[in-house]
């Protein structure tokens, strides 16, 4: 049995709509699959400090969003960070503590542990000195851990000539350098959300 041109018109009808209301769909995307993922508030640089015995950690609930650094260890570091803010709340940071030392020019990557985001980060020494990391965990205003969601590690920057920040409403997790003021250092950052 024939179909009718009807039903023919009816089939192409239902794909073009269906087709039509996934590009909407797709189109009303704001870059975030995530409804409550937390906004970067009020960022700010610090005053730079000589990198060679440095010791910084961002104000009460603030987290690291970028750093820069000019020149050799005797050179200046400073760093950026924010509040966060998420559903009209700001997001806290508990559970604060410093890794173990790392050597620097070793390229060793350095990652947050699970559920912690940077906030501070202290260096002693050259290249060959050591370095720690402060990590927190970021708390939402009913007091639930907020999900991380991980990026991809920055293009590497030339140490002696860096500013990084990380992209629109992310914090950082992580850092990796390798040799000297001339190596090359990379950035891990990333979005929290519930």
């Amino acid at each position: 049995m024939k179909k009718s041109p009807n039903n023919k018109n009816r089939n192409w009808k239902d794909k073009l709509i269906t087709t039509s209301i996934f590009a909407v769909l797709i189109s009303g995307w704001s870059g975030s699959i995530f409804a409550d993922e937390a906004k970067v508030n009020n960022s700010h640089w610090s005053q730079g400090e000589k990198e060679s015995y440095s010791e910084f950690s961002c104000p009460t609930d603030n987290f690291m969003v970028g750093r820069a650094h000019s020149g050799d260890e005797n050179g200046n570091t400073s760093y950026k960070c924010g509040n966060l803010v998420q559903n009209g709340g700001t997001i806290t940071s508990k559970n604060k503590q410093w890794s173990s030392s790392i050597k620097e020019s070793d390229g060793t990557a350095y990652r947050c542990p699970q559920e912690k985001v940077m906030i501070g980060r202290k260096h002693t020494g050259d290249e060959n000195g050591t370095t720690s990391y402060e990590c927190g965990t970021p708390i939402n205003k009913n007091g639930e851990i907020l999900s991380i969601i991980i990026g991809n590690w920055s293009d590497a920057v030339k140490e002696s000539s860096s500013k990084f920040e990380c992209p629109d409403n992310s914090v950082m997790i992580g850092r990796r350098h390798a040799g000297d003021e001339n190596g090359r250092t990379e950035y891990l950052c990333g979005k929290l959300a519930n």
